[in-house]
């Protein structure tokens, strides 16, 4: 069992994230916006207007998903399903995924 938690850097592309992962089989997601502090430095206080071009596409704003999964294999599918519908979730380094493995949970289906 695992602790998924993905990070969508470019916000627009979230609807997107948490259709496939719905389509995956993974259930009971939780989301909320967050701010990619990086990003507002970078916008926001002129001393670090020189990262401006490093942040490329992504936004201030992200959006972060989280959910309890069973199988790793979901994400693959997720993935697939993505670049199905031509997105390039690693590859266009539109967020970041990151599995925890869970050594007990309570209340988890």
């Amino acid at each position: 069992m695992y602790y998924l938690v993905i990070n969508v850097f470019i916000e627009k592309h979230a609807e997107e994230v948490l259709i496939a992962l719905t389509e995956a089989g993974v259930k009971d997601v939780v989301s909320w916006t967050g701010v990619n502090e990086s990003r507002r430095l970078g916008y926001n206080f002129p001393i670090f207007a020189g990262f401006r071009e490093e942040l490329g596409k992504s936004t201030i704003n992200c959006k972060v998903i989280c959910a309890v999964i069973k199988e790793k294999e979901k994400i693959k599918r997720m993935l697939r399903q993505l670049k199905h519908s031509g997105l390039d979730f690693l590859g266009d380094q539109i967020g970041s995924i990151l599995l925890i493995p869970i050594e007990e949970g309570m209340g988890i289906e």
